[in-house]
């Protein structure tokens, strides 16, 4: 069995450190994706709320008059 020199051990500890290092930064690169796609969900969402109530009140406009005439009958 062949002793580890000096030079095999920090060659070996230099592939590690590459190795650890790169996956922290996929880790960090994947974090990253996902902070943007929930912030573009975040915004879609809004703009739909946004849409919607605009709907509602239009609706609401159109429909509160209606009823109090009709109130008046009851």
């Amino acid at each position: 069995m062949a002793i580890l020199t000096k030079e095999k051990l920090a060659n070996y500890g230099i592939e590690v450190l590459v190795v650890v290092f790169g996956i922290l930064i996929a880790f960090q690169v994947d974090e990253w994706r996902e902070d943007r796609q929930r912030s573009r969900d975040v915004d879609a969402a809004l703009i739909r709320m946004a849409e919607e109530t605009a709907a509602n009140l239009r609706h609401c406009e159109l429909v509160v008059p209606v009823n109090a005439d009709h109130a008046g009958y009851v």
